[in-house]
């Protein structure tokens, strides 16, 4: 409360010091503001939002800053994400690659690739960067990989949609850790980043720069090839 906002000591409608509002001001902008939008256009519109508080959910999603283009923040990403829809939040979204100049040492292009990856099975899949950055420019090999990653995501659309009415209903996640389904296996616990998209597909993301291979937890149960859509995986810790 030091900076970058009102002073604690200023007073808002009703006789309440800034300082007993500071963390509902975002919530009541939020609130107002998707009332004004469903009403001027008639029809649901998207709300996002830096400045949430409990039950923001209702009228917003959450924006999560602009974070630095390394390897560490997509991490973090998912861990925010996972927190926010934990509080009731399902849409969510941080910005993918990163913002700024940066990157792994490629102008970010084996970094991009892994984060559009994820965004596959992320509640918002959104991308920009600064005026006249030269960063993310990338040749027609990043490109492909990158364009899979876009068209994977458009086939998961009905079932990312049907997530977010069950979340609209009945308060479920779209994203959720891994324990959350699996309460009774002890392991899941401790998997920060594994999560599950949706009720039935496990995630478990590249995070490491060069990485060929990774070591994925599977809980028991049946588990089928994303891809193959065969019955080849079983249950425990597996390398590939």
């Amino acid at each position: 409360l030091s900076r970058g906002t009102l002073c604690p000591s200023a007073y808002h409608y009703g006789d309440e010091t800034h300082y007993n509002l500071h963390n509902l001001y975002g919530w009541k902008h939020s609130q107002m503001m998707s009332k004004v939008l469903n009403a001027m256009r008639e029809e649901r519109v998207l709300v996002m939002s830096r400045s949430t508080f409990v039950g923001s959910g209702r009228y917003t999603g959450h924006w999560v800053k602009e974070v630095p283009p390394t390897w560490e923040s997509m991490s973090q990403a998912i861990i925010g994400m996972l927190n926010y829809n934990i509080n009731g939040m399902s849409v969510s979204a941080s910005n993918i690659c990163g913002y700024g100049e940066g990157g792994d040492g490629d102008g970010g292009s084996e970094l991009c690739v892994r984060w559009h990856q994820l965004a596959t099975f992320l509640p918002l899949a959104i991308r920009f960067s600064k005026t006249g950055s030269t960063y993310q420019q990338h040749n027609t090999t990043v490109q492909d990989h990158i364009t899979r990653a876009i068209r994977e995501r458009y086939t998961l659309l009905p079932l990312l949609y049907t997530q977010f009415y069950k979340s609209h209903l009945h308060g479920k996640t779209v994203l959720a850790p891994v324990y959350f389904f699996y309460p009774d296996d002890s392991t899941t616990i401790d998997l920060k980043t594994q999560f599950m998209f949706a009720d039935s597909i496990l995630v478990a993301p590249v995070l490491q720069k060069g990485a060929s291979e990774m070591n994925v937890y599977f809980p028991n149960d049946t588990w089928y090839d994303f891809h193959e859509m065969s019955e080849t995986i079983t249950p425990g810790w597996k390398k590939g």
